[in-house]
């Protein structure tokens, strides 16, 4: 026999949604119950879990208070023994059971035995941060998110909103043409376009100032030739 009968729903479903040969509800219904039944005891189940776990908690806290009572503990490598806030973070008792020296020279080791993994891994993790770190850049400094990044790069054309080049300046952490620039106005914070390394750097160092743009134009005009 292949099927039973569920006396829950009255249907007919196959052995494999019931728990066991002498389960009588379904694996939905029985689930259905379950939850049922937690709501409806919840407040004493709340009150048996915490009457169980009361010595366990006791006991736990004399000990703890019996660690912290003295304000020293023993470094795991050197011996010595030091203040608690002179060891490690981390570790049950918020501090490990190591002096600060001691963990750095541990990972010191661990990173020069495993040096190419260790930065096969670090270039993976940038890798997968990078646009979440940039989309939260954006919103931090200019108050717009990656897609509207996205729309005004499109806008563009994926060039600079001066020059009308892409960006030529490579970045030295990943070896490829950095992004381009938000340019914004720094008084009233109003993204205003995309422009490359050099048009930004020129934006600025003329302070945003037309007629000064201007009087360089009329300057070296006449002297290009």
């Amino acid at each position: 026999m292949s099927e039973r009968v569920c006396h829950k729903c009255s249907e007919t479903k196959p052995l494999t949604e019931f728990f066991g040969k002498k389960s009588k509800a379904c694996k939905r219904c029985h689930a259905v119950a379950m939850s049922e039944w937690y709501r409806a005891n919840r407040e004493r189940i709340l009150a048996r879990r915490k009457e169980l776990r009361a010595p366990i908690t006791r006991h736990l806290t004399a000990a703890r208070a019996d660690r912290m009572a003295d304000p020293t503990k023993e470094c795991a490598k050197c011996k010595q023994r030091l203040l608690r806030e002179e060891l490690a973070k981390g570790g049950k008792d918020r501090r490990r059971g190591v002096c600060k020296s001691c963990w750095a020279a541990s990972l010191r080791k661990y990173r020069h035995r495993n040096s190419e993994s260790h930065r096969a891994y670090a270039r993976a993790y940038r890798a997968t941060r990078r646009d979440k770190q940039f989309d939260k850049q954006l919103q931090l400094k200019y108050g717009i998110t990656s897609e509207q990044y996205k729309d005004m790069l499109d806008t563009q054309d994926g060039v600079c909103g001066a020059c009308k080049r892409p960006e030529t300046v490579i970045d030295k952490r990943t070896q490829s043409p950095r992004r381009l620039a938000v340019d914004h106005c720094h008084k009233s914070g109003r993204v205003r376009g995309l422009l490359c390394a050099r048009c930004n750097t020129a934006s600025g160092m003329i302070g945003d100032n037309p007629m000064r743009l201007i009087a360089l134009i009329s300057y070296l005009t006449p002297r290009m030739a």
